[in-house]
């Protein structure tokens, strides 16, 4: 029963906090929403870029490892190991910039829609218009 009861005194008293949060989310204007979006969408394709430069020189430092050194047996085993660890983890951290330039775009986007200017065109509704088909069969 007191864990019923506290349940109850959580829900009733975090709620509040939950509304005012979605108000203060509904009541925040366009220019903010557009510039959080753009923020956003500058940070992601900063990462992005740095994660493409982070993974090209992981690929040429695998590239440049010298395995035809004078290195016998083991040796030479693990100069090859750690040279396709480098190519491969290179890889893997460009490939994972792509999700990040990806978002990037998406948020520009949603910036955009938020930061466009109010025209009259954007209040105008658009009405479908009615049209009429007139079969006419002409025979020579």
């Amino acid at each position: 029963m007191k864990t019923f009861l506290l349940f109850l005194a959580m829900i009733f008293l975090t709620e509040p906090i939950l509304l005012a949060q979605i108000d203060t989310l509904s009541k925040s204007s366009n220019y903010e929403l557009g510039a959080k979006y753009l923020k956003k969408s500058k940070s992601q394709k900063t990462i992005g870029w740095v994660m493409v430069g982070a993974g090209t020189a992981l690929i040429i430092a695998g590239a440049a490892t010298n395995s035809s050194s004078s290195d016998t047996g083991w040796e030479s085993l693990n100069t090859d190991v750690n040279q396709g660890i480098l190519i491969t983890s290179g890889c893997l951290v460009g490939l994972g910039s792509i999700p990040l330039f990806i978002a990037g775009r998406k948020n520009r986007k949603k910036a955009e829609i938020y930061l466009k200017p109010a025209t009259a065109l954007n209040y105008i509704q658009q009405k479908p218009a009615y049209s009429a088909q007139l079969g006419l069969i002409i025979r020579l």
